[in-house]
């Protein structure tokens, strides 16, 4: 738990360097120690061993099953067609699960910090805060690699205004987890949504998600092909056992509420500093919706495709630097390290054993 934490507090200690120095003739080396940062979080968690979710699962698949050419399994409804080919084309490289895991990492978290650099004014803030967010989702490493696509596609869309572009990565990242394809609603979140707009979309999906609906329009897309079946069945199997085991946290109700709230308050004034903030607010808001459509029925739905939207609430919260002065922002870092190590525990909170403690290679040579 201390090296989380103490990553925390040096992605903190850089987010106010950041503050310090832009503008400055000392701002040449903000890449740098954006550089320094991403080289600290990718070979944190690519250097891992035996630890994060699904290890084991994907440790078997690398091993036993997508070796050469000839495993290639275009009917396996599990494992997406181009991890395989991912996985069988890494075998020509090396048999060592865990370089490929290092692989995956750097890819990972390349594409992750370079967009947030593009597409944030507070990029440092903002990696921290996705930092703890997401260490729970840490070796869901096919919906990674889609995430990773959907992000490519969204840079380039909001740079370009390409549709064709953004589809194209989207395609890749379905791919890799078929998930990705709830990523092309962000074709809309580049505009100013009216706040009343926004509240209803909230109410009612509060009052849709507290009724059994979702769960049997869900059950309906077993019926489009063999492979949804397959897919339908493993998330409906899942959705029963994850709400037996958990526990939905008025905190984190109360949240989703606030947040959307609060940041329509102050819209107008982040907008001026923060160019892309309104879409950083509809995917909150979106995600929000979302959580509240399935948090009653299909719990499994709630961290699977709320993962593509989540992503923003470090993007959104970040956006809060430019509510207040430059001078007053480090005492806002030391507010977002606090937070941040909330959300650290929160997000390992359901598997903290799987986490804790930090296991990586160099253990195994001790």
């Amino acid at each position: 738990m201390l090296l989380y934490i103490s990553t925390i507090f040096l992605l903190g200690f850089f987010a106010i360097l950041d503050n310090l120095i832009s503008n400055t003739q000392y701002s040449k080396f903000r890449t740098f120690f954006y550089g320094i940062a991403y080289l600290l979080v990718a070979l944190q968690f690519g250097l891992r061993d035996k630890m994060a979710t699904d290890w084991d699962m994907y440790e078997s698949f690398f091993k036993y099953y997508f070796i050469s050419i000839q495993d290639l399994d275009f009917k396996n409804y599990s494992v997406e067609v181009a991890f395989q080919i991912l996985q069988i084309g890494f075998h020509y490289i090396s048999d060592n699960y865990n370089l490929f895991v290092l692989f995956q990492s750097l890819v990972f978290y390349f594409v992750i910090f370079f967009v947030f650099y593009k597409i944030s004014s507070a990029p440092f803030v903002a990696i921290m805060l996705f930092y703890s967010l997401f260490i729970g989702m840490v070796g869901a490493n096919r919906q990674s690699i889609a995430l990773a696509f959907c992000l490519m596609g969204l840079y380039y869309y909001l740079k370009t205004n390409n549709y064709y572009i953004f589809f194209g990565f989207i395609v890749g990242g379905f791919l890799f987890h078929t998930s990705a394809l709830l990523f092309s609603i962000y074709l809309f979140f580049n505009r100013k949504i009216d706040s009343k707009y926004i509240l209803i979309a909230i109410l009612c999906s509060f009052i849709i998600g507290n009724t059994q609906l979702p769960f049997k329009i869900f059950s309906l897309f077993g019926v489009v092909s063999e492979h949804a079946m397959s897919k339908t069945e493993a998330y409906l199997d899942s959705a029963k056992q994850e709400l037996e085991r958990a526990q939905v946290s008025t905190f984190g109700i109360a949240k989703r509420i606030i947040i959307p709230l609060f940041f329509i308050y102050f819209r107008n004034k982040i907008s001026l500093k923060e160019k892309y903030f309104n879409v950083f607010l509809n995917a909150y808001v979106f995600g929000t919706c979302f959580y509240f459509l399935f948090y009653k029925t299909l719990l499994v739905m709630v961290s699977r495709g709320g993962f593509y939207f989540n992503v923003f609430e470090a993007l959104l919260t970040s956006s809060l630097f430019f509510i207040v002065d430059k001078k007053y922002r480090p005492i806002f870092v030391l507010i977002f390290i606090v937070v941040s190590i909330f959300y650290l525990n929160q997000s390992i909170s359901a598997y903290p054993e799987i986490f804790i403690p930090y296991r990586s290679v160099f253990n195994n040579l001790l």
